[in-house]
């Protein structure tokens, strides 16, 4: 399979969000969110490294194809990527420290869940309609 590798970032990168998700609990946010401050931080490294990996592998070989289907529906998931990447970006530097978590919980929590359902969906996308492409294109 010519996706495997980026299938295992994906499920890192679930894991991490699902460890994220199991620790969003206002009373223990509101009193230290150092560690979900690192999970996050943790997080986004691993999205930004493997995002870095499909746009020079991934993309430029599917926007080189051939076929019109292909170099459309490669388009599509670059624009939407492009949007869900200014709402991560926005989310960054809004909760770019543990102090700013620990003031405001309940607006953390439902901004990181939905951030967090945005990744869920998106690598769901990728991983059966995406990669499916690029496993069966012939080289």
């Amino acid at each position: 399979m010519k996706t495997q590798r980026y299938r295992q970032q994906h499920e890192d990168i679930l894991a991490t969000a699902a460890i994220i998700s199991d620790k969003l609990n206002h009373e223990a946010i509101s009193q230290d969110a150092n560690e979900i401050r690192m999970l996050l931080s943790n997080l986004i490294g691993k999205l930004q490294y493997h995002l870095a990996i499909e746009d020079k592998f991934v993309y430029p070989n599917l926007l080189a194809y051939k076929e019109p289907k292909v170099v459309s529906t490669a388009q599509e998931f670059i624009n939407e990527m492009g949007g869900i990447m200014k709402s991560i970006e926005t989310y960054k530097l809004k909760w770019s420290n543990a102090h700013k978590i620990e003031a405001e919980p309940v607006d953390f929590i439902s901004e990181t869940q939905t951030i967090l359902d945005k990744l869920i969906q998106r690598t769901e996308k990728e991983n059966n309609e995406l990669y499916k492409i690029v496993d069966e294109l012939k080289n």
